[in-house]
């Protein structure tokens, strides 16, 4: 049977406090914001029962920076249908760009990460694009 360690679930719960606060970690897992705060100041160890809840809790979230495969710019975005399945095979997003602003809302909604989405990739100098490994460029969608 395989073990958890106390390690793995605090990394994961300070992980999760990048992106959440107290109360939302806490109503995902069926405790109290306080008891979140206990462990992250290590004042009590959380239960490895909430391991499974954290990790979904992550999992919009993609692969930590530092254990990417590759690197790669997502171009006429939209929603985030493209980075998501890049994510799930090992990629880490560092550029976007979408030009509709009710896109880019729905698209900082599905990826919560802080990152800011270009606008006209046209307007933007090449050299504030990162480097990258792989250019994404969505489909054109068409209203239905």
């Amino acid at each position: 049977m395989y073990e958890v360690r106390a390690s793995t679930v605090l990394q994961c719960l300070e992980e999760a406090a990048h992106y959440y606060n107290h109360s939302e970690i806490a109503e995902k897992l069926g405790v109290n914001p306080s008891t979140v705060g206990r462990w992250l100041k290590r004042e009590t160890e959380p239960k490895h029962g909430i391991l499974y809840g954290l990790q979904q809790m992550l999992m919009p979230f993609g692969k930590p920076a530092d254990s990417a495969d590759f690197t790669f710019i997502d171009l006429f975005a939209g929603i985030g249908g493209i980075r998501k399945a890049f994510e799930l095979n090992g990629g880490r997003c560092v550029f976007t760009s979408e030009w509709d602003a009710y896109a880019q809302r729905t698209y900082h909604a599905n990826f919560a990460d802080g990152q800011p989405i270009a606008g006209d990739i046209t307007a933007i100098p090449e050299a504030n694009i990162p480097a990258h490994d792989v250019l994404l460029a969505g489909f054109p969608c068409q209203p239905f």
